[in-house]
């Protein structure tokens, strides 16, 4: 596993938002591209799946199956503020970082990230987001969208 925390993690939550998010929507503009001061820096106070384009419901275990048939993933998270998370010890890797790994390193590690993952390759060309969300049958919220 690798922790990127450098201009290449910064470069892949862009060319994520590029690929799979409406930056054009009035949600996107003012609870993500909208940063806020928060005591641990600019954080947004929105979830970019509120904003992916074209995404559709996906029962988690199916979400499980399609990232175990991939070789290499990133995986991030929403940047929020600890100010705004009752969660303690909530940040288990730094804010701004994106994981490098394999879906056997992932899925253990699963319990110990943020709530709300974003799950893609280096392909761009699919995505699956993973909410903090339940469904109507109590059970995880999650999207994935593939691109166009």
């Amino acid at each position: 596993m690798e922790i990127m925390i450098t201009d290449e993690a910064t470069q892949i939550r862009e060319k994520f938002i590029r690929a799979f998010v409406d930056t054009m929507s009035p949600y996107y503009r003012d609870y993500i591209e909208k940063c806020m001061l928060f005591s641990d820096g600019l954080c947004y106070t929105g979830y970019l799946w509120d904003c992916l384009k074209d995404k559709r419901p996906i029962p988690e275990d199916q979400c499980i199956r399609w990232i175990e048939n991939k070789n290499k993933i990133f995986c991030f998270w929403d940047i929020h503020s600890k100010d705004r998370i009752l969660i303690p010890n909530y940040w288990k890797y730094p804010k701004h970082s994106v994981l490098k790994l394999t879906p056997q390193e992932l899925l253990p590690r699963m319990k110990y990230l943020p709530e709300d993952i974003y799950i893609t390759d280096d392909t761009f060309e699919w995505c699956i987001a993973f909410t903090h969300e339940e469904d109507t049958r109590q059970k995880r919220y999650c999207l994935f969208v593939h691109a166009s």
